[in-house]
């Protein structure tokens, strides 16, 4: 039947819907379908874009459907028959759709059924994005990409709608571009990409984001749905079925999730601590999918309200951090050389809080460079009259992974110590624990680039997570400093103290001055003391205080 056979009520209505819906979906492709008689109705640029056979067509799903890419056809074909059949009310998909030139383009479709009075199906009518159109794809996977990732979460929240997010992303995925090269590492992210699609259905949406993370967004789903997603995902990639151009694959996904639930928070907020999950499986949890409201750290939505205040304080120049400073002591004679900068932010709301409670969730944001370099600029500040006071005083700054990576990195630290004044030769900067995820390569330059500038480097945390003893190989550290969890049994463990003695000797030997944290009573100071450390940190000597404490104390 074409539309010219169709009743003329019907075929009026048909054209009134099209009309309405076309108003309603500015920039989309629009069609409705009368799914009595399986005739459609589709816009103009739609017919000109993919080469249709005209705005009136029948049967236009099969017509569609040949334009699909391969890979697409099957779900989209599964979707349709659900919708005819009564099974499905609403289409919500992705695919790719070949244009008039051959071209394969990725579009989002959204359709919904309309039933008549006594309930059976009548219409079908909604819009197909294509995303090339707006500027928010993959160029690479055909996904939506992180613009329309933001843009979407902040809809869900804006609209206090139930959704499930679910963050994937490969483990050592350098290996794949070294191994085989980056075009065929795109074809590794194209097919995965797809499987997701696959796996998500019409049920959510897919996007590329940075690297090699992909997100999903699955609206009106519970916490179990992504757990089965994410499984399915690592079955594909471990169980011999994952191929790309024949050449089986075998790679390792790390994944965070959470339930979006009403946060009146921003969608950078929702990410973040997202991200800490995904961040967390990778790095802590080989691999497992980290539920972020599962996690006792970060369990109430109190603390993601929180972790939104603290991003709008950074956003606010910094409002509300201030500097504390715990000294560290000469190992023999037991006189401050030095000082630990430690931040703290300050609320009504919240009182003093500890990095500890925030710092984990916004390391990885993109608003912290703006807070390192904060950090950096008050201590160098604070410190210049008291390092000016007392020739050989060190202060020592963290930096974080977030600053270390970025761009501008050591052009920051000589621009601070330029405005500063401050003396190069008297900062020395802890790179901590995530750090060391990075590039050897990178960390080298960038270490030499700071000895260069008179600027010392200290290895801190040595002895938890990621420390090795490779980088004190490859690379010159001024200092390392032992973490309290290395040392803190050294007193009742024989085991521990043996330990803790070697790493002192190879620290030393390899030219590194020696730092111990954590140093909390006499007895462990002095059997320490007996393995010949550079100097001490800890409470028996003083907790972190006020820059006007320090200055009080040690004059």
């Amino acid at each position: 039947m074409t539309a010219d056979d169709m009743p003329p009520v019907r075929r009026n209505m048909l054209d009134e819907l099209f009309t309405s819906f076309s108003l309603v979906a500015d920039g989309t492709y629009t069609y409705v379908c009368d799914m009595k008689y399986d005739v459609s109705r589709w816009s103009r640029s739609a017919v000109e874009r993919f080469g249709l056979p005209g705005e009136y067509m029948a049967q236009a799903g099969d017509l569609w459907e040949e334009r699909l890419h391969p890979d697409d056809r099957q779900v989209f074909h599964d979707s349709c028959v659900a919708l005819f059949n009564g099974t499905d009310t609403t289409h919500d998909m992705q695919y790719r759709a070949r244009t008039v030139t051959g071209d394969y383009v990725a579009c989002t479709c959204r359709g919904i059924v309309m039933h008549d009075a006594e309930g059976n199906l009548s219409y079908f009518a909604g819009s197909i994005r294509e995303h090339g159109l707006t500027g928010n794809v993959d160029a690479t996977t055909g996904l939506q990409n992180q613009y329309r990732y933001f843009k979407d979460l902040q809809r869900l929240i804006d609209q206090h709608q139930h959704a499930v997010l679910l963050t994937v992303g490969f483990a050592h995925f350098s290996t794949v571009n070294n191994l085989y090269g980056y075009a065929f590492g795109n074809r590794v992210m194209q097919t995965f990409a797809h499987s997701l699609l696959v796996n998500a259905r019409d049920r959510g949406y897919v996007y590329r984001l940075d690297g090699t993370k992909f997100a999903l967004i699955l609206p009106d789903f519970d916490i179990g749905y992504a757990k089965m997603i994410y499984t399915q995902a690592q079955r594909y990639l471990n169980g011999g079925a994952f191929k790309v151009d024949g050449h089986p694959m075998n790679l390792t996904l790390a994944g965070g999730a959470l339930t979006l639930d009403s946060f009146d928070v921003s969608a950078q907020t929702v990410f973040s601590c997202l991200d800490y999950a995904y961040h967390s499986s990778r790095h802590e949890h080989e691999g497992d999918l980290v539920v972020f409201d599962e996690d006792d750290f970060a369990a109430s939505d109190d603390h993601m309200r929180m972790i939104d205040k603290i991003r709008s304080c950074i956003s606010n120049g910094c409002r509300g951090f201030e500097l504390h400073y715990q000294p560290f002591v000469d190992a023999e004679s037991e006189q401050p050389v030095g000082a630990e900068a430690l931040l703290r932010w300050r609320d009504p709301d919240y009182g003093l809080v500890y990095p500890g409670a925030f710092m984990p969730l916004i390391e990885n944001d993109v608003l912290f460079p703006t807070l390192g370099v904060w950090i950096l600029g008050r201590a160098l500040t604070q410190m210049r009259p008291y390092v000016e006071a007392h020739p050989g005083f060190t202060l020592n700054v963290n930096i974080a992974y977030a600053q270390l990576k970025h761009s501008d990195f050591i052009g920051d630290v000589l621009d601070l110590l330029d405005k500063t004044g401050f003396p190069a030769t008297s900062l020395q900067l802890e790179l901590t624990e995530r750090c060391r995820v990075a590039d050897p390569r990178l960390l080298r330059a960038l270490v030499n680039q700071l000895h260069e500038a008179g600027v010392s480097v200290a290895l801190d945390d040595f002895g938890t997570g990621y420390a090795s003893g490779e980088l004190l190989q490859r690379i010159e550290f001024d200092t390392v400093k032992l973490d309290y969890g290395l040392v803190k049994d050294v007193a009742t463990v024989p085991n521990a103290r043996i330990f803790v003695s070697h790493t002192i000797d190879m620290a030393r030997e390899l030219g590194s001055n020696v730092c111990v944290e954590g140093v909390e009573t006499t007895q462990t100071r002095d059997i320490l003391r007996a393995n010949r450390p550079t100097v001490f940190q800890g409470f028996l000597y003083s907790r972190p205080i006020p820059a006007e404490d320090l200055f009080a104390t040690y004059a």
